[in-house]
């Protein structure tokens, strides 16, 4: 194979005769599309071949690596239409995803970067846009991640969960890489788009596919993980342009209508989620900062702040529900400049709503968290952990509570 490999890029380098060349799929006479050893490759990474897993990965990287040279430019598009093809009939998907990314990007890389290698690489957003427009990109990635969803979900529930990411439940690879990938190529091509969106419809239908249809545990922990965009390429600017204000409203929302079913089985992952969305919708709103930093600009109307206290003290994850303790209190000491002279009226409102529902409940563990909670405020308003908060030294703040425990109440 490594042969072959060599063979066909002295082939390219050399600019051999056209009688060297064959298109995907066709004979010398038929066609002139691409070199002759890449359609080899080409059907040796499919399904259908005879190879395993490890000699199908040896024939794809070698696909790759030949188009990654700029002289198969004109071969692109008949291999990208026959990666299309592959995801439309879910064959070979995870294969097709792979390389078509990797065949996007060679033809939509900015003209510098051919010219001069060591140049930052550059992708025309023109350029994605009109592939997308000709292959229907967005709309066939959303499908096929429904179907796959819906042909995946009764054959993992045999499985117990720490094992079914692993299990291989379409074509060669995992279950794992069929989602994930799916959801690559998905941001990928909307990540460098200057105008294409995640639409409300297409969040929706996600969602409604990958958590609330969905009984594979192990597919709806991966879903939110992949709501997380931890790719480092996709920034805070690319999320807020991905998503529309309404679209991440949504999100956050139905993080919190499923808050515990989900804290109990995806875990961390949640709290990460419900984070990163409470931020991206609040920094939208005006009221949080754009910094890696939680830092309040405005109180008024934050989005999302009933339902953050509402986990922070009921979630069924006693893990989760600390976390989410932290960033609460976080929420209330982290003021932006603006606030910082009235951050003691800020303090006051925290502990007042702590002491207005401890006057509300009668539940023993509801009553346990909420002072445990007004205990974390005070440590970290004392300026332990946020000793740019602290008051300075000639000023004197004392705060008074009178707690009155009686059987079953607070007051």
């Amino acid at each position: 194979m490594l042969f072959m490999k060599s063979f066909t890029l002295n082939a390219l380098t050399a600019q051999s005769s056209p009688n060297q060349f064959r298109g995907p799929g066709t004979t010398k006479e038929q066609s002139n599309n691409g070199p002759y050893c890449v359609d080899t490759f080409w059907k040796l990474m499919q399904d259908d071949s005879p190879f395993n897993t490890q000699m199908t990965s040896l024939a794809l990287q070698a696909f790759v690596d030949i188009f990654q040279s700029s002289l198969c430019n004109k071969y692109i598009m008949p291999y990208l239409s026959l990666c299309v093809e592959n995801i439309k009939n879910s064959t070979s998907v995870y294969q097709s995803l792979y390389v078509a990314e990797i065949l996007i990007t060679q033809s939509c890389i900015n003209e510098d970067v051919m010219q001069y290698p060591n140049s930052i690489l550059s992708i025309s957003s023109e350029m994605v846009e009109k592939i997308n427009t000709d292959f229907n990109l967005v709309e066939l990635i959303i499908k096929s991640l429904v179907k796959y969803r819906r042909f995946s979900d009764p054959k993992l529930e045999q499985y117990p969960q720490k094992q079914q990411s692993a299990k291989v439940i379409e074509g060669k690879y995992s279950h794992d890489h069929n989602v994930r990938w799916r959801a690559k190529l998905l941001l990928f091509i909307l990540s460098n788009s200057a105008t294409l969106k995640f639409s409300e419809e297409h969040l929706s239908t996600l969602w409604n596919e990958y958590v609330v249809l969905c009984k594979a545990s192990a597919t709806r922990s991966l879903f939110l993980r992949l709501l997380l965009f931890e790719d480092k390429n996709c920034n805070l600017k690319k999320l807020k342009r991905l998503f529309s204000l309404k679209g991440l409203s949504f999100i956050l929302d139905s993080l919190y209508a499923r808050h515990n079913e989900l804290a109990l089985e995806c875990s961390m992952v949640y709290y990460k989620c419900f984070h990163r969305y409470f931020k991206l919708v609040n920094i939208l709103k005006g009221k949080l900062e754009e910094s890696d930093y939680l830092r309040v600009i405005d109180l008024e109307g934050v989005y999302g702040l009933e339902a953050l206290w509402d986990i922070s003290l009921c979630c069924a994850n006693e893990e989760v529900r600390l976390s989410f303790c932290k960033l609460l209190v976080s929420f209330y000491l982290y003021l932006s400049e603006s606030l910082r002279s009235v951050r003691i009226n800020i303090w006051n409102l925290f502990v007042e709503k702590v002491t207005g529902k401890l006057k509300e409940v009668d539940n023993e563990k509801m009553i346990l968290n909420l002072i445990n909670l007004l205990l974390a405020f005070f440590r970290r308003m004392d300026g332990e952990e946020y000793s740019n908060l602290r008051v300075s030294s000639n000023k004197e703040v004392k705060i008074v509570l009178n707690l009155v425990l009686k059987p079953g109440k607070v007051s």
